[in-house]
């Protein structure tokens, strides 16, 4: 998975959680209780704590999935016959 496929997920599910909060608290303020801080706060509140986890997931996808991928490359059987030097191969 590409990490701009990454991160356009995370914003999505982030913008998602944004509207859920802001809705839910403009729902309890219109209960008649005042809540502490407005309601984009708490939005933005649960964007953070959705969106952060997830970049900080695809900066370390980002620089771990190369190594991977070759690790699992050359220990297939058909990279056995292959010459050890890298360009050669």
């Amino acid at each position: 998975m590409s990490p701009s496929l990454l991160i356009l997920l995370a914003l999505g599910l982030a913008l998602v959680g944004w509207l859920t909060a802001r809705g839910r608290a403009v729902a309890f303020a219109g209960g008649g209780i005042r809540p502490h801080s407005l309601p984009n706060y708490h939005g933005a509140y649960v964007a953070l704590w959705i969106l952060v986890p997830a970049m900080i997931f695809a900066a370390v996808w980002a620089g771990i999935s190369p190594r991977l991928v070759t690790q699992q490359v050359l220990a297939s059987p058909a990279a056995a016959s292959l010459p050890a030097f890298g360009m050669e191969r």
